[in-house]
C-alpha cells in the first residue's frame, strides 16, 4: 500500500467525537413518579473536528433490547426525547469510519442542573494524539417574548394551556429549546413555541436553551391558572352512568408471558373507579368465555344514557391470510383460532350495546387494525366548553383508542407499565379539566408521549361497523 492510501485509510479511521448530554425531567403521577429522558450529542471528524452529516446513531436500550435510531443533522448533531430511564448502548457507524460503541446511563438529572462533559473517545490502536480544540462555552441568548412577564411576577390566566413563544440565538448553533420536559417547535432562526397544561393555582414552567456544544440558558414563568365554574358542574346529570370492563392477562399458558397487563388493568381499574366514579369489572387471565360473557352482561344491564369502557391489555395477531385483527385470552394457541376473539366478535357485541358511548383502550399487538382505516374528525372546544362537551354527549359513538396500528407493541418501557399505559394514567390523573373527551386525552398526553418512546404509534379512531354516529366519550372527575 502506498503511503497516499495508508494516510487516506488512517483519516477515515479516525474515531467520532461524541458529545452526550442527558435530560431528564422527572413527572408525578399521583403517588409515583414516572421519568423520561433525552439523549443528545454531536458526531464530529475526531481530526478535523468538522461535524459529520447522516451519521446513523443506534441507541440500544440495554434492559429491554428496545432500539432507537437517528441520524446527526448539518451540525453533526442528534436526540432523541421521551427516553425511559436505564442504561442505553450509543453505536455510531458510516462508511468511512469504524463503528463505536460505549454506554451511556439516562440519569434522574433536571434539566436545568445538567452540564455536558465531551467525551472523546480514541481507537486502542490509534498513533493519533486526543484532538486539541477551544470549545464554546458561552451560553445562548434566551428570551420568552409571550407570555411578558416581568422579573419576580406573575401572570394570571383561565384556560387549561398557555402558548409559550420566544427566541433563542447562539453564534455557534441552537440545538434545543425545552419547555418544561418536552422540546418547542424551533425553526432556523431560533424562534420557538410550545403548549404547556396548567393545573389550577401556581404553574412554574422552566425555558431551557441549549447551543449545539450543551451550554445551557434557563429562565422560569410563573402562571397563575384561575378558578373558574367547571364545566362538569354545566351539565352534571346529563352524562348517565359511567361502567367499566378492565382486562389484562400476563400468565398465557400456551404463549409467551407479558410482564405488565395486570399491573396495567390494575391501576386502570383503581383510577377510573376512584378518579370518575365508574362502576367496573377487572378480569385478570381470562379465558374467551368469561370475557364474552361481562359483554353480553353489558348488553342485558346497560340502557341508552350508560357509557362504557372497555380496556383490553395483553397479546394482539393480525391474520393476515383473513385480514382479520385478534385479541389472544388466556387460553389462546398459537395457530388455532378457534378460541380467538376477533374484531368481527368485539364490534358485534358493542353493536349490541345499548349504551350512548362506548369507548375501547386496546393495549395490544396490531390494535390499530379494529379500525379499518376509518379517522376520527375532532372537534373544536373554541366555540365555548360547555356548548363543546354537550355536543360531544349528544351524539351515539363507538371509538377505539388503540396502543398501535398495524404494528406491535412493547411490553413495558414504563415503569412497571407499558408505555401506552403510563401515558394512559398520566392523562387520567393528571389532566386538570373536571371533564374532557377521549380525543382531548389522546392529543394532550398519549400520542405524542407513546410514539416518542416506542416504535408504535398510538390511534382515536371511530369502531369500524359497530354503529358509530357522532360525539365522543367525556370523562367526568366525580367530586
Amino acid at each position: 500500500m502506498d503511503p497516499k492510501s495508508a494516510s487516506s485509510e488512517k483519516l477515515l479511521t479516525g474515531l467520532a467525537l461524541i458529545t452526550a448530554l442527558l435530560l431528564i425531567c422527572p413527572t408525578a403521577i399521583k403517588a409515583q413518579t414516572e421519568t423520561t429522558g433525552a439523549l443528545q450529542g454531536q458526531i464530529v471528524d475526531a481530526q478535523t473536528g468538522d461535524p459529520i452529516i447522516g451519521a446513523i446513531v443506534r441507541l440500544i436500550n440495554r434492559d429491554t433490547g428496545v432500539e432507537y435510531r437517528v441520524r446527526t443533522a448539518s451540525n453533526g448533531a442528534f436526540n432523541k426525547f421521551q427516553l425511559v430511564p436505564g442504561t442505553y448502548i450509543v453505536r455510531v457507524q458510516l462508511p468511512g469510519y469504524r463503528v463505536h460503541e460505549r454506554a451511556e446511563a439516562v440519569l434522574l438529572t433536571r434539566i436545568s442542573s445538567v452540564r455536558p462533559n465531551p467525551i472523546e473517545l480514541i481507537p486502542e490502536d490509534s498513533s493519533l494524539p486526543p484532538p486539541v480544540r477551544l470549545r464554546d462555552t458561552k451560553p445562548p441568548n434566551l428570551q420568552v417574548t409571550s407570555p411578558q412577564i416581568a422579573q419576580g411576577s406573575e401572570f394570571s390566566v383561565k384556560d387549561s394551556k398557555i402558548t409559550i413563544t420566544g427566541r433563542a440565538t447562539d453564534e455557534s448553533g441552537i440545538n434545543e429549546v425545552y419547555v418544561r420536559d418536552k422540546p418547542a417547535d424551533l425553526d432556523e432562526a431560533g424562534n420557538f413555541s410550545a403548549v404547556a397544561l396548567l393545573k389550577r393555582g401556581e404553574n412554574k414552567i422552566p425555558v431551557t436553551a441549549i447551543d449545539i456544544h450543551g451550554n445551557i440558558s434557563a429562565d422560569e414563568l410563573m402562571i397563575i391558572r384561575e378558578n373558574p365554574a367547571t364545566a362538569a358542574t354545566a351539565f352534571e346529570g346529563d352524562t348517565g352512568r359511567y361502567y367499566a370492563l378492565v382486562i389484562g392477562i400476563n400468565d398465557y399458558r400456551h404463549l409467551r408471558k407479558l410482564k405488565t397487563a395486570e399491573a396495567d388493568a390494575k391501576a386502570i381499574d383503581a383510577t377510573l373507579r376512584g378518579r370518575f366514579g365508574f362502576e367496573t369489572k377487572l378480569l385478570l387471565n381470562a379465558n374467551r368465555q368469561q370475557i364474552f360473557g361481562a359483554l353480553v352482561d353489558y348488553r342485558r344491564k346497560l340502557d341508552a344514557t350508560a357509557n362504557l369502557l372497555i380496556y383490553y391489555a395483553g397479546h394482539g395477531i393480525n391474520d393476515r391470510e383473513v385480514n382479520k385483527a385478534y385479541w389472544l385470552p388466556v387460553d389462546a394457541t398459537e395457530g388455532d383460532p378457534s378460541n380467538w376473539i376477533s374484531a368481527d366478535d368485539v364490534t358485534t357485541n358493542v353493536r349490541g350495546i345499548s349504551a350512548k358511548h362506548v369507548l375501547i383502550v386496546s393495549d395490544s399487538c396490531y390494535s390499530g387494525t379494529l379500525t379499518r382505516g376509518l379517522e376520527m374528525g375532532l372537534a373544536s372546544a373554541a366555540a365555548g366548553r360547555e356548548k363543546f362537551l354537550r355536543k360531544m354527549l349528544q351524539g351515539k359513538s363507538r371509538t377505539l383508542l388503540a396502543s398501535g396500528g398495524d404494528e406491535p407493541v412493547a411490553d413495558g418501557g414504563g415503569s412497571g407499565h407499558s408505555v401506552f399505559a403510563r401515558a394512559l394514567l398520566r392523562g387520567l390523573t393528571e389532566n386538570e379539566r373536571d371533564a374532557f373527551t377521549a380525543s382531548e386525552l389522546f392529543n394532550d398526553f398519549i400520542q405524542e408521549a407513546v410514539a416518542g418512546s416506542a416504535s408504535q404509534a398510538p390511534e382515536y379512531n371511530p369502531l369500524s361497523n359497530s354503529g358509530h354516529e357522532s360525539g365522543d366519550f367525556v370523562f367526568v372527575r366525580k367530586k
